[in-house]
């Protein structure tokens, strides 16, 4: 057999092998997860706020309650739902736009436990609420290493800040990624400049749906976060991103949703999302 031939032979026996894994790893792509659906909910709220609903089989999970003027509303959308208990309240900082609604949803429904980040400063508004949960009993855990917790198949990474004192309250933010199969979440509350720094040297590179941190403002870090992440969907808790923003995610051709404009209301089978 001459040199050519041989060769001609090799690259075909090569082309055919990786034909034959391309097609094996398609249809292992394709197979549909063997998860629970799952329901993500961007509640629509009066002004810039944040508010997230994740509901699973008997699992009802919250991201941050809105200011208090969007409790009802809050309340209702869990009410259609059929909700009686919330496994777990995330609230990302102690700002009133994620802490707001918090005591009366806490009145409507038993909430097993809330989350939250170390913080060493005064808010009038969290700490009314803190002594409302002590009054009430409701438990309370302060995350400041990096935490997961677990509902049926949903899983979260809980990303505590680095330091124990900063200058503006929003870099207290937690930084939470919810995984649900194939789907990866990140909800970094407001997080600005410093925090921004710190989420940055995380490797987010698995997230296809970020919220876009302290409501979509347009600030530099947030945008290098974006590029860094490069998510298949963004939603903006305000009613569009600042301008810097807004010009990066034209260019990146980046979808994006805004909870200002109506509940936005996600189904998750593990691969991608279907607005419902």
């Amino acid at each position: 057999m001459t040199r050519n031939r041989l060769n001609r032979l090799l690259t075909l026996l090569l082309c055919a092998l990786l034909l034959a894994a391309f097609f094996i790893w398609k249809k292992e792509n394709d197979k549909p997860l063997n998860i629970s659906e799952a329901e993500i909910v961007f509640c629509q709220t009066e002004d810039d706020a944040n508010c997230a609903i994740l509901l699973m089989d008997e699992y009802c999970i919250m991201i941050d309650t809105g200011e208090k003027k969007d409790a009802d509303h809050i309340i209702s959308v869990l009410e259609d739902r059929g909700v009686k208990k919330i496994n777990c309240m995330f609230l990302t900082h102690p700002d009133k736009d994620h802490i707001g609604a918090a005591s009366s949803i806490m009145e409507a429904f038993t909430v097993d436990d809330v989350v939250v980040p170390f913080f060493d400063g005064e808010k009038k508004k969290y700490d009314e609420l803190l002594t409302y949960m002590n009054q009430k009993q409701i438990k309370k855990t302060t995350v400041s290493v990096k935490t997961e917790r677990y509902f049926g198949d949903l899983s979260f990474e809980i990303n505590p800040p680095k330091e124990l004192s900063y200058e503006k309250s929003n870099d207290y933010s937690l930084a939470i990624v919810v995984n649900h199969g194939k789907n990866h979440m990140l909800f970094p509350g407001d997080a600005q400049k410093e925090r921004l720094k710190e989420l940055r040297e995380l490797d987010f590179s698995k997230v296809n749906l970020m919220v876009l941190p302290h409501h979509g403002r347009g600030e530099g870090s947030s945008v290098k976060l974006l590029k860094d992440v490069e998510p298949d969907l963004v939603i903006v808790t305000a009613k569009e991103p600042g301008i810097e923003l807004s010009e990066a995610l034209d260019k990146m051709d980046i979808s994006w949703l805004s909870s200002l404009d109506g509940d936005i209301c996600l189904i998750s089978r593990g691969k991608g999302y279907e607005i419902k």
